[in-house]
């Protein structure tokens, strides 16, 4: 994984701020997603963070059903 990548997808998850949070969901340090993001070399995280992605992704269709109304229903 490439560190443009990586920023691509913390950036989705967490927003621009997304180095701590991703840390956080690695169980990484910040100072280690920082050297990552600069292009040092990285263990596969790739598992990882598309468990990250899949959770996220149910949430948000989860919110998006909330937030859709039901459509009626004509006799």
């Amino acid at each position: 994984m490439n560190p443009e990548l990586l920023a691509e997808i913390g950036a989705l998850l967490y927003g621009p701020q997304w180095q701590r949070p991703l840390g956080v969901a690695l169980r990484v340090s910040f100072r280690t997603i920082q050297r990552w993001a600069a292009g040092a070399d990285m263990p596969d995280v790739r598992a990882e963070l598309a468990e990250l992605c899949r959770r996220r992704a149910t949430r948000l269709l989860e919110a998006a059903s909330i937030l859709t109304p039901a459509k009626e229903t004509t006799r």
